[in-house]
Protein backbone atom coordinates (compact mmCIF):
# COMPACT_ATOMS: atom_id res chain seq x y z
CA UNK A 1 0.00 0.00 0.00
CA UNK A 2 0.79 3.23 -0.60
CA UNK A 3 -0.07 6.16 1.74
CA UNK A 4 -0.42 9.97 2.01
CA UNK A 5 -0.98 11.94 5.00
CA UNK A 6 -3.01 15.36 5.55
CA UNK A 7 -3.86 17.65 7.77
CA UNK A 8 -7.12 19.88 6.94
CA UNK A 9 -7.07 23.28 5.47
CA UNK A 10 -6.87 26.76 7.32
CA UNK A 11 -9.63 27.04 10.08
CA UNK A 12 -10.16 28.86 13.09
CA UNK A 13 -7.99 28.23 15.46
CA UNK A 14 -9.99 29.07 18.47
CA UNK A 15 -12.77 26.35 18.37
CA UNK A 16 -11.39 22.75 17.40
CA UNK A 17 -14.77 20.69 17.90
CA UNK A 18 -16.64 19.16 15.62
CA UNK A 19 -18.70 21.46 13.11
CA UNK A 20 -16.00 24.13 13.26
CA UNK A 21 -15.70 24.87 9.40
CA UNK A 22 -12.70 25.82 7.09
CA UNK A 23 -11.96 29.38 6.51
CA UNK A 24 -13.08 30.55 2.90
CA UNK A 25 -9.35 30.55 2.16
CA UNK A 26 -8.97 27.07 3.43
CA UNK A 27 -12.12 26.47 1.44
CA UNK A 28 -10.40 27.67 -1.79
CA UNK A 29 -6.60 26.17 -0.75
CA UNK A 30 -8.85 23.09 -0.96
CA UNK A 31 -10.28 23.90 -4.17
CA UNK A 32 -7.12 25.35 -6.08
CA UNK A 33 -3.62 24.01 -4.27
CA UNK A 34 -4.41 20.89 -2.56
CA UNK A 35 -7.05 18.77 -5.40
CA UNK A 36 -4.77 19.70 -7.96
CA UNK A 37 -2.22 18.09 -6.38
CA UNK A 38 -4.22 15.37 -5.07
CA UNK A 39 -5.19 14.72 -8.49
CA UNK A 40 -1.61 13.67 -9.42
CA UNK A 41 -1.24 10.57 -6.83
CA UNK A 42 -4.01 7.99 -8.15
CA UNK A 43 -5.57 7.74 -4.73
CA UNK A 44 -7.90 4.78 -4.20
CA UNK A 45 -9.30 5.27 -1.18
CA UNK A 46 -9.49 7.81 1.72
CA UNK A 47 -10.03 7.40 5.38
CA UNK A 48 -10.53 10.42 7.52
CA UNK A 49 -11.65 12.67 10.94
CA UNK A 50 -15.45 13.28 10.75
CA UNK A 51 -14.61 16.44 11.51
CA UNK A 52 -16.69 19.11 9.12
CA UNK A 53 -12.99 21.05 8.54
CA UNK A 54 -11.43 17.50 7.87
CA UNK A 55 -14.15 16.51 5.08
CA UNK A 56 -14.61 19.90 3.83
CA UNK A 57 -10.49 19.74 2.61
CA UNK A 58 -10.77 16.77 0.58
CA UNK A 59 -14.57 17.39 -0.75
CA UNK A 60 -13.45 19.16 -3.91
CA UNK A 61 -10.97 15.88 -4.72
CA UNK A 62 -13.55 12.96 -3.35
CA UNK A 63 -16.41 14.35 -5.08
CA UNK A 64 -14.30 14.41 -8.83
CA UNK A 65 -13.05 11.44 -8.09
CA UNK A 66 -16.55 10.34 -6.93
CA UNK A 67 -14.60 8.17 -3.80
CA UNK A 68 -16.28 8.08 -0.91
CA UNK A 69 -14.60 8.74 2.23
CA UNK A 70 -14.35 6.36 5.54
CA UNK A 71 -14.84 8.33 8.58
CA UNK A 72 -13.26 6.95 11.27
CA UNK A 73 -12.47 8.20 14.76
CA UNK A 74 -9.61 6.60 15.52
CA UNK A 75 -8.43 9.85 13.72
CA UNK A 76 -10.88 12.35 14.98
CA UNK A 77 -9.70 15.38 17.03
CA UNK A 78 -7.75 15.23 20.05
CA UNK A 79 -10.39 16.34 22.84
CA UNK A 80 -8.42 18.28 24.85
CA UNK A 81 -9.46 21.89 24.51
CA UNK A 82 -12.56 22.75 27.03
CA UNK A 83 -14.88 23.90 23.70
CA UNK A 84 -15.96 20.24 23.89
CA UNK A 85 -17.53 20.53 27.37
CA UNK A 86 -19.99 22.45 25.51
CA UNK A 87 -19.91 21.18 22.43
CA UNK A 88 -19.42 17.41 22.63
CA UNK A 89 -21.37 16.40 19.76
CA UNK A 90 -19.15 14.44 17.12
CA UNK A 91 -22.16 12.71 14.81
CA UNK A 92 -21.86 13.24 11.17
CA UNK A 93 -26.00 14.39 10.51
CA UNK A 94 -27.81 12.04 7.97
CA UNK A 95 -27.80 15.68 5.42
CA UNK A 96 -23.76 15.95 6.38
CA UNK A 97 -23.17 11.96 5.55
CA UNK A 98 -25.09 12.42 2.29
CA UNK A 99 -23.44 16.25 1.33
CA UNK A 100 -19.66 14.47 2.08
CA UNK A 101 -20.78 11.42 0.37
CA UNK A 102 -19.41 9.43 3.24
CA UNK A 103 -19.45 5.77 3.12
CA UNK A 104 -21.99 4.38 5.27
CA UNK A 105 -20.58 0.45 5.63
CA UNK A 106 -17.39 1.63 6.49
CA UNK A 107 -17.79 0.96 10.81
CA UNK A 108 -15.62 3.12 12.74
CA UNK A 109 -12.98 1.35 14.85
CA UNK A 110 -12.57 3.35 17.40
CA UNK A 111 -16.10 4.03 20.01
CA UNK A 112 -17.08 7.77 19.93
CA UNK A 113 -18.74 7.40 22.91
CA UNK A 114 -14.99 7.17 24.40
CA UNK A 115 -14.28 10.37 22.93
CA UNK A 116 -15.09 13.19 25.90
CA UNK A 117 -13.01 15.74 27.49
CA UNK A 118 -10.19 15.99 28.82
CA UNK A 119 -9.14 12.80 26.12
CA UNK A 120 -5.82 11.09 28.00
CA UNK A 121 -2.40 10.47 26.09
CA UNK A 122 -2.77 7.24 26.31
CA UNK A 123 -6.37 6.74 24.47
CA UNK A 124 -5.28 9.27 21.67
CA UNK A 125 -1.98 7.31 20.99
CA UNK A 126 -4.21 3.68 21.36
CA UNK A 127 -6.69 4.75 18.79
CA UNK A 128 -4.32 5.75 16.00
CA UNK A 129 -2.19 2.93 16.97
CA UNK A 130 -5.42 0.63 16.19
CA UNK A 131 -5.80 2.54 12.91
CA UNK A 132 -2.41 2.09 11.64
CA UNK A 133 -2.49 -1.72 12.93
CA UNK A 134 -6.13 -1.82 10.94
CA UNK A 135 -4.24 -0.13 7.35
CA UNK A 136 -1.38 -2.48 7.86
CA UNK A 137 -3.36 -5.77 8.13
CA UNK A 138 -6.33 -5.02 5.68
CA UNK A 139 -3.74 -3.60 2.90
CA UNK A 140 -0.15 -4.07 3.67
CA UNK A 141 1.20 -5.82 0.62
CA UNK A 142 -1.35 -4.33 -1.65
CA UNK A 143 -1.17 -1.89 -4.50
CA UNK A 144 -4.03 0.49 -3.07
CA UNK A 145 -2.96 3.88 -2.69
CA UNK A 146 -4.60 5.78 0.64
CA UNK A 147 -5.23 9.24 1.54
CA UNK A 148 -5.18 9.41 5.39
CA UNK A 149 -6.60 12.50 6.20
CA UNK A 150 -6.85 14.18 9.94
CA UNK A 151 -5.63 16.76 12.56
CA UNK A 152 -1.90 17.67 13.07
CA UNK A 153 -1.20 15.79 16.36
CA UNK A 154 -3.11 11.99 14.97
CA UNK A 155 -1.10 13.21 11.71
CA UNK A 156 2.05 13.29 13.43
CA UNK A 157 1.36 9.96 15.02
CA UNK A 158 0.78 8.10 12.21
CA UNK A 159 3.66 9.89 10.89
CA UNK A 160 5.58 8.39 13.87
CA UNK A 161 4.13 5.22 13.29
CA UNK A 162 4.67 4.27 9.69
CA UNK A 163 8.55 6.18 9.66
CA UNK A 164 9.46 3.85 12.76
CA UNK A 165 10.60 7.31 14.08
CA UNK A 166 9.91 9.19 17.67
CA UNK A 167 7.93 12.03 16.75
CA UNK A 168 6.12 14.38 19.37
CA UNK A 169 2.52 14.41 18.46
CA UNK A 170 2.46 18.30 19.20
CA UNK A 171 5.08 18.95 16.57
CA UNK A 172 4.06 21.42 14.46
CA UNK A 173 2.00 20.45 11.46
CA UNK A 174 1.54 22.92 8.83
CA UNK A 175 -2.54 22.99 7.92
CA UNK A 176 -3.56 21.72 4.57
CA UNK A 177 0.31 19.92 4.15
CA UNK A 178 0.42 16.43 2.44
CA UNK A 179 3.48 14.09 3.61
CA UNK A 180 4.17 10.59 2.60
CA UNK A 181 6.66 8.18 3.93
CA UNK A 182 9.26 6.41 1.71
CA UNK A 183 11.58 4.19 3.02
CA UNK A 184 11.05 4.64 6.88
CA UNK A 185 11.81 8.91 5.84
CA UNK A 186 8.87 11.51 6.03
CA UNK A 187 8.65 13.14 2.90
CA UNK A 188 6.07 16.48 2.15
CA UNK A 189 4.74 17.15 -0.98
CA UNK A 190 3.92 20.72 -0.05
CA UNK A 191 4.81 23.75 2.49
CA UNK A 192 1.31 23.85 3.61
CA UNK A 193 -1.01 26.99 4.30
CA UNK A 194 -0.17 29.41 6.93
CA UNK A 195 -3.01 31.65 8.72
CA UNK A 196 -2.10 35.62 8.05
CA UNK A 197 -3.38 38.97 9.02
CA UNK A 198 -6.26 38.76 6.13
CA UNK A 199 -7.68 35.34 7.52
Amino acid sequence: MKLYFLRHELRPLNDSTFLTELFDIGKENSEKKLKPLLDTLNIDKIYCSPFIRVLQTIQPFAKTHNIQPSCDYCLAETVTETNFIEKPDMTLTEEQSKEFNVNKYHETLFDKKKLVYPESDNQIEERVKIFCKYLEERYGPSNVTILVASHMDIVNLCLAYFSKKEINRHTYYEMGKLSTVENDKIVFLNEGSELDHQV
